[in-house]
């Protein structure tokens, strides 16, 4: 039961993906690339709008203010 409620609901095109820390940008995306760069593209379509109330433009880098 576990494995089919997984493979029914769990597939890239419904993942998302939040980095945080102290390093510039180009540095993170280096650092988490190759962890889940390698997953499985999936054509699958979420069966509901997952994207939530937020778009791309919502969100922006913002440095650090701890020294």
């Amino acid at each position: 039961m576990a494995r089919g409620f997984f493979q029914e609901n769990y597939f890239t095109s419904r993942m998302k993906l939040v980095v945080a820390g102290n390093k510039p940008l180009d540095e993170l995306t280096e650092m988490v690339v190759p962890l889940f760069g390698r997953l499985p593209k999936s054509e699958r379509v979420p069966q509901q709008d997952l994207n939530g109330p937020y778009s791309r433009a919502d969100f922006k880098v913002v440095p650090s203010q701890l020294n």
